[in-house]
């Protein structure tokens, strides 16, 4: 038998298997057992991520009345000027008021970061200006939570400084 004539049997062979010679074998279909398993690790995944998001959710709360307080209340006014003239003005027109405010003494402006590190550690920081000279306090935050958490924290610190600042 020559090689050619092996090569052949061969490819009559594997057409008995595939009709198409390139096509790659079809996998065998899911036993029930094995779509209950898949199902299950679905529904266990989504109770996870359900879960994990409450937990954040109760994390954010207990920041919230841990830095601002449980019985916090805006008393303020919250005025929107005209759409048209808002969404034509630059955010240093927005801003002017606070810039003028800011060099009379009367407001403080202040920057805050916050940031989950790959390692899962939160870590919060915050800057602002006293007369020619910037400061800048930095917080390594306890426990686990998102970039969010810390992001809120810092903010809180924030308006925490800002209150003794006056």
């Amino acid at each position: 038998m020559t090689q050619s004539d092996r090569f052949r049997d061969a490819q009559s062979a594997s057409s008995k298997h595939f009709s198409n010679p390139n096509s790659k074998p079809s996998l065998p279909p899911m036993t029930k057992h094995q779509q209950n398993s898949q199902n299950a690790a679905r529904l266990i995944n989504r109770e996870h991520k359900y879960h994990l998001e409450c937990e954040g959710n109760q994390r954010k709360i207990c920041i919230i009345n841990d830095t601002i307080g449980e019985f916090r209340r805006f008393s303020g006014t919250v005025v929107a000027g005209d759409f048209k003239e808002a969404k034509s003005c630059t955010d240093t027109d927005h801003l002017w008021d606070i810039r003028v405010a800011c060099n009379q003494g009367r407001a403080a402006v202040y920057w805050t970061d916050g940031n989950r590190h790959a390692d899962a550690k939160l870590g919060a920081g915050i800057a602002w200006q006293v007369g020619w000279q910037y400061k800048s306090e930095m917080y390594a935050l306890q426990g686990t939570g998102e970039s969010a958490d810390s992001e809120l924290f810092a903010i809180a610190a924030a308006c925490c400084e800002g209150s003794r600042e006056k």
